[in-house]
């Protein structure tokens, strides 16, 4: 069974392609995790500032995504030579009793530098709510001098139509009208849990191979990407 949805202007053929094989239960981590390292780098293609090779850009993203999606965007980065820093999340997302969600940050990774940059890209595999957004927008906000960030932009190859207004409405307008949205597709079906179908194929960590949110697998989960820079 397939659900309503809308490729954006950014969406070629390939992308589509991509997208539908990442729906499918059927396809393997393997595959799963070099069609995100794909559509990470088409993102990075497509965002508005790829030919301002002056901008540094702070790369905002949670651990499970850091070795395929950023790493693909960041792949894209380096080809119009874009200087950038990473930020790191390790979230335990969970819902509470009356339906609403929180994701603390149990453990990050923020290299040094990351004040000096004039633009903000917060990755996620998909943007379903607003939660684990506006948790770690807000733990960066204090060191950020918001006045000198041009733009705010939110890139998932797929969003949940709500979404956009939903975080909006978690930030004062000072924040909120510096954001912009890229993806590839906007669905519009959401089951109770959260999930959006067709989305992603279901929960990002199954289908990358984790046994759990790496917040909270036993021991502990460190993305090679991360571990480049502490080595």
């Amino acid at each position: 069974m397939t659900y309503p949805r809308e490729f954006t202007e950014f969406a070629t053929d390939d992308v589509q392609t991509w997208l539908s094989e990442i729906a499918d239960r059927s396809t393997s981590v393997e595959s799963y995790r070099r069609i995100m390292t794909y559509l990470g780098c088409e993102l990075g293609k497509r965002l508005p500032f790829a030919t301002a090779s002056h901008e540094k850009v702070l790369i905002v993203a949670t651990s499970e995504d850091a070795d395929y999606l950023v790493t693909g965007y960041i792949n894209a980065l380096k080809e119009y030579g874009i200087d950038y820093k990473l930020a790191i999340f390790w979230n335990h997302h969970y819902s509470l009793p009356n339906g609403s969600s929180v994701a603390p940050i149990t453990q990050r990774f923020i290299q040094n530098g990351f004040d000096g940059c004039s633009r903000v890209v917060i990755l996620k595999s998909i943007v379903s709510g607003s939660c684990v957004i506006r948790t770690n927008l807000i733990a960066l906000l204090d060191s950020l001098n918001i006045d000198s960030i041009s733009d705010i932009i939110i890139a998932a190859p797929v969003m949940y139509k709500e979404s956009e207004e939903n975080l909006k409405r978690n930030f004062p307008e000072a924040i909120s009208k510096k954001f912009k949205f890229q993806t590839f597709a906007i669905d519009s079906t959401r089951e109770k849990n959260g999930i959006v179908l067709d989305g992603i194929g279901g929960e990002v960590y199954e289908r990358l191979g984790l046994e759990n949110q790496p917040a909270l697998m036993q021991k502990g989960y460190m993305p090679e990407l991360v571990a480049q820079y502490l080595r």
